[in-house]
């Protein structure tokens, strides 16, 4: 009787409150010996209290009053009334399309038994992404998306946001942007991904400053800047395995600090340096079979993919001669399966490449950090994985690192090999990198040989990595002295930055670089003049270190951390003080 009085008096949110604050009153409900006179008396308030619980006040209260048929009709003739109000909610007036958007020229949606879209089907499927905002799509595109195949609605969108491109991104119709996340797929994720890299390279983000003690903003971000935030939103919408690899690739190696975080923040994670961790998550297969290549059948000719030392797949024919881009159409071809072949393989390049950039950088992390793998991780990611194990056959590992260790290869067939070249057992050893530094010159060199009698071309500098070694004259010393002078470039400097050197701005510019290393030290350069915030200073202007220090005494650091804070720093020398900026 009391909910019957809030509903009747209070209406819907009044009893939203009372069931919210009072979660013990959807318990009450739940004996039908309380539900049923309140059903017959009060069916609008006892069915309400049904609905929210539905929503997720109490779900063992749900199961229970769901099991009550007269509950669960109503619950079910509410959602649908829902569904339906959902579905009514269309602007009276929508405006005509616009010209791009020509309805003949473009890939046609299928339904999933195969048949096309009519034209007529087309333009109100338009009209629907028109109006429909990005964050809570109209009703209807969920169901153009349950009716439709996918791919044939990847394809549409993708030629959508093409149209709108080629017409010269108008922002009044963004919306053509935003329907590659209501109805893409993998395709307009890669496109998507590449869209925003080309606005971000000339987009200005807004400037603030302080004024009246209050931050305000003294000049709005620029038409490209909110194309690129759009773009992460829209992979962020389309939520495939795909579109996730892509925003964490420009979470990670974006050009633009902005466009790093703006990755994060859809990613959901601002705060981390990487999306999460990445060392353990999964990497696709990117459409490899498990002996980590693929098949392309043009109709007469078959050839397979293969992988150099930065993932970059190139095609063998029957003969094992390697053919370079894929090959021309030729008369004995099948059109369609050609297409489909050539199709596939633009995709996995783009998708390797997207992979090889994160991966190839954590791997050499992994290597600098010392970082362990069990037996078992390091035979699921890099000896098993199709497209990981591309990488691992190229880098030299240890096992077992510390005073008993030993270092191998793994071999084509997928066993292990130590430095004679022969077959080795890892048993449960702990896998890494090795370093370098770690080895004497004698292995060093053995290594480089044998490599090379496999041409094995390395992904990332191992072998030929420069180390250094701490000198006598260091002993005591937290200065870096052999880096001060150098002189470096705006491009070296932002170089450093996808090396862990963050930047410390103050109201010149950035005049100092940090770095915490793994030992724990907080590593720091300054350099003069100050580096502009907003890249207004010449191409080809010079800055020079005036201070390298470590928070540890430099005989502290352990021989890794050393050798790879001086590796940066002498490293940041320009070549020509500024031309490679």
């Amino acid at each position: 009787a009391g909910l019957a009085f809030v509903a009747s008096h209070g209406g819907m949110d009044a009893l939203r409150s009372a069931l919210s604050t009072y979660p013990e009153l959807v318990e009450w409900l739940t004996p039908l010996g309380a539900l049923a006179p309140l059903a017959k008396k009060t069916e609008s308030a006892v069915a309400w209290g049904l609905f929210f619980a539905a929503r997720g006040l109490d779900t063992r209260a749900v199961a229970r009053l769901t099991n009550e048929p007269a509950a669960a009709a109503y619950v079910a003739r509410v959602r649908v009334s829902e569904a339906e109000r959902d579905l009514a909610a269309v602007p009276e007036g929508v405006a005509a399309l616009p010209a791009f958007v020509a309805v003949d020229a473009m890939p046609r949606p299928r339904l999933t038994g195969g048949e096309a879209l009519p034209d007529d089907a087309i333009r109100a499927l338009c009209e629907m992404l028109r109006f429909s905002p990005l964050a809570r799509p109209y009703a209807g595109v969920a169901e153009v998306r349950a009716a439709c195949d996918a791919e044939s609605l990847d394809a549409f969108a993708m030629s959508l946001f093409r149209a709108w491109r080629d017409a010269g991104e108008d922002p009044r119709e963004l919306w053509a942007l935003e329907s590659s996340g209501k109805i893409g797929g993998d395709g307009c994720a890669r496109e998507m991904g590449s869209r925003v890299r080309s606005w971000a390279r000339g987009a200005e983000p807004p400037r603030h400053g302080w004024e009246d003690g209050r931050n305000v903003v003294i000049a709005p971000g620029s038409r490209e800047w909110a194309f690129a935030r759009t773009g992460c939103a829209v992979l962020g919408a389309i939520d495939t395995d795909t579109a996730r690899m892509v925003l964490e690739d420009l979470a990670k190696t974006g050009v633009q600090a902005w466009l790093r975080k703006e990755a994060h923040r859809t990613l959901g994670d601002e705060e981390a340096d990487l999306p999460h961790d990445a060392v353990d998550a999964p990497v696709p297969t990117v459409g490899l079979d498990p002996g980590g290549s693929a098949t392309f059948d043009l109709g007469k000719r078959v050839y397979r993919v293969r992988f150099n030392e930065a993932l970059a797949p190139y095609l063998v024919d029957a003969e094992d001669a390697r053919v370079e881009g894929f090959p021309r159409l030729r008369k004995d071809d099948d059109t369609q399966k050609y297409a489909d072949a050539k199709e596939r393989f633009t995709s996995l390049s783009k998708d390797a490449t997207t992979v090889a950039r994160f991966q190839t950088a954590l791997l050499a992390s992994v290597m600098c950090t010392q970082r362990t793998f069990t037996a078992a991780q390091f035979s699921e990611r890099f000896v098993v994985h199709p497209l990981l194990r591309h990488l691992g056959r190229r880098v030299v590992w240890s096992a077992n690192p510390g005073d008993a260790s030993f270092t191998f290869r793994i071999a084509e067939d997928g066993t292990f090999a130590d430095i004679d070249d022969k077959a080795v057992v890892l048993g449960e050893r702990a896998i890494t990198v090795v370093h370098p530094i770690l080895m004497d010159e004698a292995t060093r060199t053995a290594w480089q040989t044998l490599m090379a009698d496999y041409q094995l071309l390395q992904p990332f500098p191992q072998l030929s990595r420069e180390v250094y070694v701490r000198t006598p004259e260091e002993i005591g010393e937290h200065d870096v002295r052999r880096a001060v002078g150098i002189q470096t470039s705006r491009g070296r400097l932002f170089q450093l930055g996808r090396r862990g050197w963050r930047a410390r701005f103050d109201d010149d510019g950035i005049t100092e670089y940090s770095r915490t290393l793994p030992c724990g030290a907080v590593a720091r350069f300054q350099v003069s003049p100050a580096v502009s915030l907003h890249g207004t200073g010449p191409k080809d202007e010079v800055f020079t270190i005036t201070l390298a220090r470590s928070s540890y005494t430099l005989e502290r650091l352990p021989p890794i951390d050393y050798s790879e804070l001086t590796l940066d720093l002498l490293q940041a020398r320009s070549r020509s003080a500024g031309q490679d900026s």
